[in-house]
């Protein structure tokens, strides 16, 4: 897979969470805003400990945003990461073929010189 696509697929679904948090953020405003005015109208103990039940659900609901946000740029930094890894492998592996080769050399003609002593 192309490390381009990859982030490209990365970058859109990092785009579709803020996208649906937006989306889900709208809503949750306008069900508190109903919630709240009943609950002050009413003046009825129901009501507000629904609207507090509201409150800690978007509370914990911006907390899972979050995780899944901070998820997401981990996610892309590791790819990043292994692109870079793979990157320097195929850089040097030819470099490091040959120093093991003139090793290889370097012991044999140490052996002969070895032997002639």
């Amino acid at each position: 897979m192309d490390i381009k696509s990859v982030l490209s697929d990365v970058k859109g679904i990092q785009e579709e969470t803020q996208e649906v948090a937006n989306s889900t953020r709208q809503i949750d405003y306008s069900v508190e805003e109903v919630i709240f005015k009943d609950a002050n109208l009413k003046k009825d103990k129901l009501a507000k400990d629904i609207y507090q039940e509201v409150q800690n659900l978007k509370t914990n609901f911006d907390k899972v945003i979050t995780c899944v946000q901070e998820e997401n740029k981990v996610k892309n930094q590791i790819r990043d990461v292994d692109a870079k890894n793979e990157e320097f492998r195929i850089k040097y592996k030819n470099d490091i073929d040959k120093l093991k080769n003139d090793l290889g050399s370097i012991h044999a003609e140490n052996q002969q010189l070895n032997s002639k002593l």
